[in-house]
């Protein structure tokens, strides 16, 4: 099993659920104050720092992401409408699967 440092697990997360949060919020044109938005990175955060410890199995493990992403959406932007919500659900993965998709060409890219 690879070696995990903490202290990158957590910068790392923090860093990218913010850009994630920080996308969705300027793709609606939301005016989102930035502690809003470290609170729900935090959010994110502390689900991967909790997931070292608790053994998962698939079913769990994606409800557990579904729960985790709206509860970082309803905590980050607070929307007032199911509408609301699921547009923000839909550009969150979206923004979320385009990091994914980039950070995969670029390991594919890099490596030899």
């Amino acid at each position: 099993m690879p070696e995990i440092y903490l202290d990158v697990l957590i910068f790392e997360n923090l860093v990218m659920n913010y850009l994630i949060l920080y996308i969705t919020s300027r793709f609606f044109k939301r005016n989102t104050k930035p502690w809003k938005l470290l609170m729900g990175s935090g959010i994110g955060t502390a689900y991967a720092v909790a997931v070292l410890w608790i053994p998962q199995h698939n079913a769990a493990a994606i409800a557990g992401k579904l729960i985790l992403s709206a509860v970082m959406i309803a905590a980050t932007f607070y929307p007032k409408t199911v509408r609301a919500f699921l547009k923000l659900t839909v550009c969150f993965y979206t923004v979320t699967f385009l990091f994914a998709g980039a950070a995969f060409a670029v390991i594919l890219a890099t490596s030899s």
